[in-house]
Order: C-alpha cells, then structure tokens, then sequence
C-alpha cells in the first residue's frame, strides 16, 4: 500500500437543504434519470502560509417537479481542501483534483444525503455512484459513444 498522492485536509458542508415531495406515491414508479442530479464544481488554488492547497466546491442539486414522483428535491454545496503530494507532476495535479478530489467529495455528499433523507417521511435516497474521469481530448477514449444514462435506485435496501 501506497500513500495517495492527493491529501484531503478538511472539508464541510457550505449548505444543505431538502424538502419532502408531499405528494410523493411510493406505490408508482420514481421517473429520475441521472439526468435529474446536476453536478457542478469549481477548483481553486491558493495559499495558506506557504503550502499550495486546492480548494474543491462541489454542488450536487435534484429539484425536479412532482410529476417525477421523487420523495425529495436536494441541495448540497461542500468545500474540501486538498494538498497534492510535491512529487506530483505539477502538469497532472489539476487532473488529479478533477478526478480524485470531486470523487471524494462525491461520496461524502452521497452519504450526507443518504443520512439527511433518511430522516425524512419516505425512503432515504443514495444516490448513484458517479465517475469524474474524463478522458484526454484526442485519446481513444474520448471517441467513444457515450453510454444510456444509469436510472437512479429507488430504494438503497
């Protein structure tokens, strides 16, 4: 086992919110398509007495109209603060924090989620599992068809 070459040094929760759909019918189909989750994050460096850190926002929203038939609409913003390893190649470290660093924060808002709705009226959501890799332009990768969109589970159990 190897240390990572990216540290998490902290994070916390800038907002969360969610409101219970009341008109919600477990009974019928949730019509969400991982379209309806939108993802969105912003990497920022700065320096703290000295030391290179990356600041992470990350938001992660679902507010979509009753007729979905989702228990709940969502809001969460986290900000994690990274180091990177000063082996690293400075050329590969914003890559890093793309991939690995939203990730991270990813679960974390997956888990805080899970945790705030299950505290709700209706079944607690986890959502789904994401991947922030995003292939090089020109690499046969990058070509690729994209893939059907994954439904969202309507229940974790």
């Amino acid at each position: 086992m190897n240390p990572a070459p990216l540290i998490l040094r902290g994070y916390f929760v800038e907002q969360l919110s969610f409101s219970a759909n009341s008109a919600f019918q477990p009974e019928k189909p949730t019509l969400l398509d991982l379209s309806d989750i939108k993802v969105e994050s912003a990497i920022h460096e700065f320096d703290l007495e000295g030391e290179p850190l990356w600041q992470i926002n990350l938001q992660v929203v679902q507010n979509v109209p009753e007729e979905k038939n989702s228990p709940y609409n969502f809001a969460v913003v986290l900000i994690g603060h990274f180091q990177v390893a000063n082996q690293y190649p400075a050329a590969k470290r914003r890559r890093l924090l793309e991939t690995n660093g939203c990730s991270l924060l990813y679960g974390t808002c997956r888990e805080i989620i899970r945790a705030a709705t299950a505290q709700g009226p209706h079944q607690p959501i986890l959502l789904p599992t994401l991947s922030f890799y995003e292939p090089k332009p020109g690499s046969d990768a990058a070509h690729e068809e994209p893939k059907d969109s994954p439904r969202v589970a309507e229940d974790p159990s």
